[in-house]
Protein backbone atom coordinates (compact mmCIF):
# COMPACT_ATOMS: atom_id res chain seq x y z
CA UNK A 1 0.00 0.00 0.00
CA UNK A 2 0.90 3.79 -0.88
CA UNK A 3 0.77 6.19 1.38
CA UNK A 4 -1.33 9.21 0.31
CA UNK A 5 -0.10 12.85 1.67
CA UNK A 6 -2.65 15.91 0.91
CA UNK A 7 -1.38 19.25 1.68
CA UNK A 8 -4.20 21.47 2.49
CA UNK A 9 -1.34 24.51 3.25
CA UNK A 10 -0.53 25.17 -0.40
CA UNK A 11 2.23 26.97 1.13
CA UNK A 12 5.48 24.95 1.29
CA UNK A 13 6.90 24.97 5.18
CA UNK A 14 9.59 26.52 5.74
CA UNK A 15 12.64 25.63 7.99
CA UNK A 16 12.92 29.02 9.55
CA UNK A 17 9.41 29.46 10.28
CA UNK A 18 9.24 26.00 12.13
CA UNK A 19 12.42 27.35 14.20
CA UNK A 20 10.35 30.49 14.74
CA UNK A 21 7.18 28.59 16.28
CA UNK A 22 9.95 26.33 18.60
CA UNK A 23 11.57 29.39 20.07
CA UNK A 24 7.93 31.16 20.24
CA UNK A 25 6.85 27.99 22.30
CA UNK A 26 9.84 27.32 24.98
CA UNK A 27 11.18 30.87 25.68
CA UNK A 28 8.00 31.60 28.41
CA UNK A 29 9.86 27.92 29.93
CA UNK A 30 13.36 29.51 29.47
CA UNK A 31 12.29 32.76 30.98
CA UNK A 32 11.16 30.55 33.88
CA UNK A 33 13.90 28.48 34.30
CA UNK A 34 16.34 32.17 34.51
CA UNK A 35 14.36 33.66 36.73
CA UNK A 36 14.68 30.37 39.16
CA UNK A 37 18.19 30.39 38.20
CA UNK A 38 18.85 33.46 39.17
CA UNK A 39 16.86 33.54 42.64
CA UNK A 40 18.79 30.45 43.71
CA UNK A 41 22.07 32.37 42.75
CA UNK A 42 20.72 35.53 44.98
CA UNK A 43 19.99 32.81 47.74
CA UNK A 44 23.03 31.21 47.61
CA UNK A 45 25.16 34.61 47.95
CA UNK A 46 23.13 35.63 50.42
CA UNK A 47 23.54 32.62 52.80
CA UNK A 48 27.29 33.40 51.68
CA UNK A 49 27.44 36.74 52.48
CA UNK A 50 25.45 36.15 55.99
CA UNK A 51 28.25 33.54 56.61
CA UNK A 52 31.28 35.56 55.77
CA UNK A 53 29.65 38.68 58.36
CA UNK A 54 29.61 36.03 60.90
CA UNK A 55 32.88 34.61 60.18
CA UNK A 56 34.50 38.46 59.98
CA UNK A 57 32.94 38.94 63.22
CA UNK A 58 33.93 36.16 65.01
CA UNK A 59 37.64 36.58 63.46
CA UNK A 60 37.73 40.01 64.85
CA UNK A 61 36.92 38.63 68.34
CA UNK A 62 39.58 35.80 67.83
CA UNK A 63 41.95 38.64 66.66
CA UNK A 64 41.32 40.09 70.56
CA UNK A 65 41.48 36.74 71.87
CA UNK A 66 44.26 34.79 70.56
CA UNK A 67 47.07 37.21 72.15
CA UNK A 68 45.34 36.41 75.52
CA UNK A 69 45.39 32.73 74.29
CA UNK A 70 48.91 32.93 73.14
CA UNK A 71 49.92 34.35 76.30
CA UNK A 72 47.88 31.64 78.52
CA UNK A 73 49.52 29.01 76.26
CA UNK A 74 53.05 30.53 77.00
CA UNK A 75 52.47 31.07 80.88
CA UNK A 76 51.00 26.66 81.27
CA UNK A 77 54.18 25.36 79.27
CA UNK A 78 56.41 27.69 81.53
CA UNK A 79 54.80 26.20 84.31
CA UNK A 80 55.12 22.64 82.90
CA UNK A 81 58.94 22.82 82.64
CA UNK A 82 58.80 24.69 85.98
CA UNK A 83 57.38 21.78 87.50
CA UNK A 84 59.42 19.34 85.59
CA UNK A 85 62.42 21.18 87.27
CA UNK A 86 60.70 21.64 90.74
CA UNK A 87 60.13 17.44 90.23
CA UNK A 88 64.11 17.08 89.87
CA UNK A 89 65.44 19.53 92.60
CA UNK A 90 62.93 18.11 94.66
CA UNK A 91 64.83 14.77 94.21
CA UNK A 92 68.18 16.03 94.60
CA UNK A 93 67.06 18.62 97.75
CA UNK A 94 64.68 16.33 99.29
CA UNK A 95 66.41 13.38 100.71
CA UNK A 96 63.68 10.12 101.04
CA UNK A 97 63.50 8.66 104.31
CA UNK A 98 63.19 5.06 105.63
CA UNK A 99 60.94 5.68 108.64
CA UNK A 100 61.51 1.77 109.20
CA UNK A 101 65.34 1.92 109.06
CA UNK A 102 64.96 5.02 111.47
CA UNK A 103 63.07 3.81 113.76
CA UNK A 104 64.89 0.46 113.85
CA UNK A 105 68.14 2.37 114.26
CA UNK A 106 66.88 4.48 117.16
CA UNK A 107 65.18 1.21 119.42
CA UNK A 108 68.58 -0.47 118.88
CA UNK A 109 70.70 1.98 120.67
CA UNK A 110 68.27 2.79 123.28
CA UNK A 111 69.36 2.36 126.54
CA UNK A 112 66.93 0.48 128.94
CA UNK A 113 65.95 3.59 131.38
CA UNK A 114 64.34 5.30 128.34
CA UNK A 115 61.20 5.29 126.84
CA UNK A 116 59.78 8.02 124.75
CA UNK A 117 56.74 10.04 124.46
CA UNK A 118 56.53 11.26 121.09
CA UNK A 119 58.14 11.12 117.94
CA UNK A 120 57.53 14.55 115.27
CA UNK A 121 59.23 14.52 111.41
CA UNK A 122 58.77 17.68 110.05
CA UNK A 123 60.99 19.72 107.71
CA UNK A 124 63.47 17.20 107.75
CA UNK A 125 63.69 17.63 111.36
CA UNK A 126 63.10 14.36 113.63
CA UNK A 127 62.37 15.83 117.45
CA UNK A 128 62.33 12.72 120.15
CA UNK A 129 60.66 13.24 123.14
CA UNK A 130 60.80 11.36 125.90
CA UNK A 131 61.70 10.36 129.85
CA UNK A 132 64.53 9.02 131.44
CA UNK A 133 65.07 7.38 134.60
CA UNK A 134 68.12 7.30 136.82
CA UNK A 135 69.51 3.74 137.03
CA UNK A 136 73.08 3.49 137.86
CA UNK A 137 74.41 6.55 136.28
CA UNK A 138 73.64 10.34 135.51
CA UNK A 139 69.93 11.35 133.32
CA UNK A 140 72.15 12.78 131.13
CA UNK A 141 74.79 10.19 130.98
CA UNK A 142 72.11 7.72 129.47
CA UNK A 143 70.66 10.23 126.65
CA UNK A 144 74.53 10.87 125.74
CA UNK A 145 74.64 7.19 125.25
CA UNK A 146 71.63 7.16 123.90
CA UNK A 147 72.80 10.13 121.23
CA UNK A 148 76.32 8.51 120.76
CA UNK A 149 74.47 5.00 119.90
CA UNK A 150 72.42 7.23 117.23
CA UNK A 151 75.55 8.44 115.41
CA UNK A 152 77.06 5.16 115.14
CA UNK A 153 74.22 4.03 112.66
CA UNK A 154 75.53 3.61 109.49
CA UNK A 155 71.54 4.40 108.36
CA UNK A 156 70.75 7.34 110.83
CA UNK A 157 74.06 9.10 110.74
CA UNK A 158 73.69 9.20 106.68
CA UNK A 159 70.29 11.42 107.37
CA UNK A 160 70.66 13.23 110.27
CA UNK A 161 74.27 14.96 110.77
CA UNK A 162 73.25 16.79 113.83
CA UNK A 163 71.71 15.03 116.93
CA UNK A 164 71.66 17.11 120.31
CA UNK A 165 69.37 17.25 123.41
CA UNK A 166 67.32 20.62 122.91
CA UNK A 167 65.63 20.25 125.95
CA UNK A 168 65.52 18.84 129.67
CA UNK A 169 63.55 19.49 132.68
CA UNK A 170 63.40 16.83 135.59
CA UNK A 171 59.82 15.87 136.26
CA UNK A 172 57.77 13.74 138.65
CA UNK A 173 56.05 10.66 136.78
CA UNK A 174 53.71 8.69 139.00
CA UNK A 175 55.95 9.29 142.01
CA UNK A 176 59.07 8.76 140.17
CA UNK A 177 61.37 11.87 139.52
CA UNK A 178 62.39 11.92 136.03
CA UNK A 179 64.25 13.57 133.44
CA UNK A 180 61.94 14.71 130.64
CA UNK A 181 64.22 15.97 127.33
CA UNK A 182 63.72 16.18 123.55
CA UNK A 183 66.47 15.73 121.06
CA UNK A 184 66.25 17.31 117.67
CA UNK A 185 68.17 15.47 114.74
CA UNK A 186 68.77 17.26 111.84
CA UNK A 187 70.14 16.80 108.00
Amino acid sequence: MKKVVINLNPQKEKNSSLALQNMVSYTPLVVIAAILGLGLVLLVNVAILKKAHSYTAYNKRWKQWSEKAKILQDVKSQMDKLKKEKGQLDKILTPSYEMALILGDIFSSLPKNIWFQNFDFHDQVLKIEGYVVKWNQDYLVSIEEFIKGLRQKEYFSSKFGSSEIVESIRVDFNGQEVLKFIIECKR
